[in-house]
């Protein structure tokens, strides 16, 4: 899938320490889906971010087209990881930002 043009890559390496233990190769993965853009960030359980790669949320296009570029995307970003040796867990918590109105 081409995905030139469309997304922001920030990728950045690690150190490649082989002192390294194996909890130090774990990562997370990070999913922020906005209303412009969507990022997905590697990073070290201290909040260091590895990399991070971005793409247009595009509201008008329909989920069912648009999940494969988003799968895709973090494919790559697991993929790199695991080029340099880390290991990812997808993580699990959850937030909402921006503008929340009361409706009751």
């Amino acid at each position: 899938m081409k995905l030139a043009g469309r997304v922001k890559d920030f990728a950045g390496a690690a150190p490649t320490d082989s002192r390294r233990s194996k909890s130090d190769l774990r990562t997370v993965l990070g999913l922020d889906i906005g209303g412009s853009k969507i990022a997905i960030v590697e990073g070290t359980v201290d909040a260091q971010i590895l990399q991070r790669r971005e793409m247009a949320t595009q509201p008008f296009r329909r989920f069912d087209r648009a999940l494969p570029e988003l799968s895709a995307l973090i494919n790559e970003v697991i993929k790199e990881a695991r080029n340099a040796g880390r290991e990812t867990k997808a993580s699990d918590g959850t937030d909402c930002c921006g503008n929340r109105r009361r409706t009751d």
